[in-house]
């Protein structure tokens, strides 16, 4: 999947500050003006022509009152903002005192203005090592990315991870450039993964994606909520060695090499708001909805006499709210996740793979829910519902909270038809209490997990994840 980079993730606020110096006097809606002069700040290491492409509306524009400016201003900070190259975008405009005065064609006369746009720029690139460790896993992350390759807002990230326990690799490298449009971006995803995870009945499995298409955001100004659209294509080589002679049939059947060819199309919606000193990390209110929907086996759905791909839809559906109280001391947040596969071949013997497959996890369980004597989940429902509170006497501004949940799944497998989701029905539950620290790439969990459907005792865990830059 795509990481996106430097691409716009929360949704933003801007002003265009018109109400400097003796302006407040001049009626904005009908004061004929003259745009006299336009100066960037902070756009070193742009390209001029990209820069003076975005900020065009400005330059060319017809304006013929200051409100009519103040509209074309909106449309270049978000032009801006959607570069994701700026920690803050300003647009200011004042009087011009020093140019000649200026006549329209009907000898009135014009008032003279002058605009600056302010930037601050974020890092150009960076080098960043991470490392988690938890239960499961400890492993080293270490990034380098780049939000202005080549002066137009290209924006470069490669990813590369080692789990040491598992004796897992994977290497991502992801590109994408913006169109004039700033809003709609031309994105690559290559991804080499080599893992070894026993829940696969096998001991090697390595698999090669490259994904590329397009990349649509836009500002929705009724609900304050960013709303963000990929689609394109994904090709997937894989590669399964070493299976276990008592493996499941669905995983001897992919034994060796294997091609599957899709098209996809996600769709996010969100206007979360974040526990500022957490750097985006700890929400505080807003909703968040995710649906994403692929096609895979393209070629064999066309071409009725070949089979030599897996033909299925996957939905994957994500809705999250969240809202706090007592000025942020408390936070109710819930969860609710459904996915589901529809195998379009399953009457002529077609199979899914399991890496398609849903892996849910429901808090107590050491393994992902999935239905009886099968490795992955085709379908699957789950909720999670949580309490977070200030931890103590701590300050309510750091983001340090303790929190309560409880969580559950059901799965089923892959259905060949919409009734055969009412399977859905063997629920698992779980519990999960602690305390979270959560600050940008640094975070800290203690937690006791319970599951309500064993007798066994709940399990104290810890999980650190340490970051810096170099």
């Amino acid at each position: 999947m795509a990481h996106f980079g430097n691409l716009l993730t929360v949704p933003y606020t801007f002003k265009v500050d018109y109400t400097i110096g003796k302006m407040n006097s001049i009626d904005i809606d009908t004061t004929p003006i003259s745009l006299e002069k336009l100066t960037v700040e902070g756009a070193d290491g742009f390209n001029p022509k990209f820069i003076e492409n975005v900020i065009s509306p400005l330059l060319q524009t017809s304006t013929q009152s200051i409100g009519d400016l103040v509209k074309d201003g909106n449309k270049v900070m978000q032009q801006l903002r959607f570069l994701g190259n700026f920690r803050d975008v300003k647009l200011l405009f004042d009087l011009d005192t020093e140019s000649k005065p200026k006549f329209d064609e009907f000898n009135n006369a014009l008032t003279n203005i002058t605009g600056t746009i302010h930037l601050h720029p974020l890092p150009k690139s960076n080098i960043r090592i991470k490392n988690v460790h938890n239960d499961a896993y400890n492993y080293i992350n270490a990034s380098y990315s780049n939000n202005n390759v080549f002066g137009s807002g290209e924006n470069l990230t490669i990813n590369s991870m080692y789990n040491f326990r598992t004796l897992s690799q994977n290497l991502n490298i992801y590109f994408s450039k913006p169109t004039i449009n700033t809003s709609l971006r031309l994105f690559g995803d290559f991804n080499s993964i080599k893992t070894n995870d026993t829940i696969y009945q096998s001991t090697n499995q390595n698999s090669s994606s490259l994904q590329f298409g397009l990349i649509k955001q836009k500002y929705c100004k009724h609900s304050g909520a960013l709303a963000t659209l990929t689609g394109g294509f994904n090709i997937v080589n894989r590669n399964i060695h070493d299976v276990d002679d008592s493996a499941n049939d669905e995983v001897k059947i992919y034994a060796g090499g294997s091609l599957k060819n899709s098209i996809f199309l996600n769709i996010l919606s969100t206007n979360m708001k974040f526990l500022t000193s957490s750097g985006f990390k700890l929400p505080m209110n807003g909703f968040s909805v995710g649906v994403n929907n692929e096609v895979s086996g393209i070629a064999s759905l066309i071409d009725a006499s070949s089979h030599s791909e897996d033909q299925f839809y996957k939905l994957n559906v994500n809705l999250d709210y969240v809202k706090s109280f007592l000025g942020n001391g408390l936070t109710f947040s819930s969860n609710f996740k459904f996915g589901s596969i529809l195998n379009f071949n399953a009457l002529n013997g077609g199979t899914i793979h399991f890496q398609d497959k849903f892996y849910p996890i429901v808090s107590g369980n050491e393994t992902p829910i999935m239905p009886l004597k099968s490795v992955g989940a085709g379908s699957f429902l789950s909720y999670n519902f949580g309490v977070y509170t200030k931890a103590g006497l701590i300050d309510i501004n750091n983001p340090i909270r303790l929190y309560y949940s409880i969580n559950g799944c059901t799965t089923s497998n892959e259905i060949s038809k919409i009734g055969e989701l009412k399977n859905l029905n063997d629920w698992k539950h779980g519990l999960d209490v602690g305390l979270v620290y959560n600050k940008g790439e640094n975070s800290a969990r203690l937690s006791w997990k319970q599951s309500l459907d064993s007798d066994k005792p709940g399990k104290f865990g810890f999980e650190v994840d340490i970051a810096g830059d170099l």
